[in-house]
């Protein structure tokens, strides 16, 4: 019979260790506790929270600060109160003996004065006052004319728009806040375009006062 040769290299089957069985499946113990009773001990129920000092949303929704009160006839007063000071002021800087105005400076002037007029009118509007109509300026008026007509159907409307105030203010009555907010927007754009003028004519003047000086 023939000897079994075996290659180098390739162990005898003869001598492979035995293959061990195959262990039966480990199961995990089952929890004694469920996942509710667990949830249960690691979060508080919603009344614990609420005893330890925690805020739900519907805590924040109730304890939200409340906005604050909307503008008052007695501030808008202030606000035509400081609209005819400044109304005054440049009239008087426009009444200025000798005073030279540049084009540049009478076009921005035309524009930023008839702007506030305009303003000063929608304000007055809607407060219920009177709406005044506009001075005729002559054909052959100079601007500085023109300016100061601006300025006096400003004041008028102002006056008329006060007094209106003075009145609601007395009877307790108030204005639609749409409106209210309106008239706001309103005279803050005419007090901006009169100061806006005032600038303007206090260079002017300055230059005006150079000018002099020079000459003498």
């Amino acid at each position: 019979m023939a000897e079994n040769i075996t290659p180098k290299g390739i162990p005898d089957v003869d001598k492979l260790d035995a293959v061990q069985p195959i262990q039966p499946e480990t199961r995990m113990p089952t929890p004694q506790q469920s996942f509710n009773e667990v949830m249960q001990q690691v979060t508080p129920n919603a009344p614990e929270m609420q005893q330890a000092g925690l805020v739900s949303p519907f805590d924040l929704a109730g304890a939200r600060t409340p906005l604050a009160q909307g503008p008052t006839i007695e501030n808008l007063i202030k606000q035509v109160n400081a609209s005819e000071n400044t109304i005054n002021d440049v009239r008087g800087q426009l009444q200025t003996p000798n005073l030279r105005l540049r084009q540049a400076d009478k076009y921005l002037l035309n524009n930023k004065l008839g702007d506030a007029r305009t303003n000063f009118h929608s304000a007055a509007d809607k407060v219920g006052a009177p709406v005044t109509p506009d001075t005729k300026v002559p054909l052959g008026a100079s601007p500085i004319d023109r300016f100061l007509s601006f300025l006096s159907d400003g004041a008028t409307q102002l006056s008329a728009a006060k007094n209106q105030l003075n009145e609601l203010n007395k009877k307790g009555d108030s204005v639609n806040p749409s409106d209210f907010l309106l008239v706001q927007i309103k005279m803050s754009k005419a007090q901006q375009s009169i100061e806006f003028s005032s600038i303007v004519l206090a260079k002017a003047m300055e230059a005006t006062t150079q000018l002099m000086s020079t000459q003498l």
